[in-house]
């Protein structure tokens, strides 16, 4: 289910203008429901790198977007995108293995949130597959509130590590257990509804899955079964790293 859509800015990054009807992305966490919100071949020879930045919590049901964050291909500051209120972001990137987009929390804390006057408190940085936009992937970034990350760290049972990073993997298609080579805190999974606890610390299975305070560094992830976006990535200290992974 697709919910709040809103008419899209023109992105100047891309390489024509872009004016298209976009929508929170599937809060669920379920496989694409719709064609990606863009015309076709807006990107010409390049990929297009979609999907939304939301709430921590948001669901099909009680959805939140994260308004006013700021995504940036690394490298090269035009090509940028500020999310509206239903979070979504639309960036041309080049074909490589990966690409790097650093996000900027928005100044403001959220406006959809009763009783959460919290920022979003940390950077963040979105890995963009190539094998992943090739299958369709829409990358659904889950962000944190402060007030959020303090009770997610109570349930974790460890405090937030500002030199350790943060690993949010958000799950496509068949959804199954994931892992990771790095030494982390305990995994958490998302139910559709709320988190918990992952009944295995280690191999978390949910449409979104956190690793808490993981080692920063090169760490590979792979999903027990076969998906597209499984990869080596390098992860960095006091950062949120949002990877998509389409399960099979």
């Amino acid at each position: 289910m697709r919910s709040n859509c809103v008419l899209m800015r023109v992105i100047p990054a891309l390489p024509t203008a872009l004016l298209a009807g976009a929508c929170g992305g599937n809060a669920g966490g379920t496989a694409a429901d719709a064609s990606i919100d863009a015309p076709p071949g807006v990107c010409g020879a390049e990929a297009l790198f979609t999907g939304a930045e939301i709430n921590w919590l948001a669901t099909d049901t009680a959805f939140c977007g994260v308004q006013g964050a700021t995504w940036t291909v690394r490298g090269d500051a035009t090509r940028t995108s500020t999310t509206p209120p239903n979070g979504r972001f639309t960036l041309c990137v080049p074909h490589q293995a990966q690409s790097i987009v650093d996000i900027t929390p928005p100044a403001s804390a959220s406006g959809c949130l009763s009783g959460d006057t919290t920022r979003y408190p940390h950077a963040a940085v979105a890995i963009a597959s190539d094998a992943v936009l090739a299958a369709g992937g829409e990358l659904t970034a889950r962000a944190m509130t402060q007030q959020q990350e303090d009770a997610m760290f109570a349930q974790v049972g460890q405090p937030y590590a500002a030199g350790q990073a943060q690993l949010v993997i958000h799950v496509e298609g068949t959804v199954h257990a994931v892992s990771i080579s790095a030494a982390h805190a305990a995994a958490q999974q998302f139910t559709g509804s709320t988190w918990q606890a992952a009944s295995d610390a280690n191999a978390p299975v949910g449409s979104d899955v956190f690793f808490p305070n993981v080692a920063p560094g090169s760490v590979a992830i792979t999903m027990q079964s076969d998906a597209t976006g499984q990869a080596t990535v390098t992860l960095e200290a006091d950062r949120v790293t949002y990877v998509d992974l389409i399960g099979h």
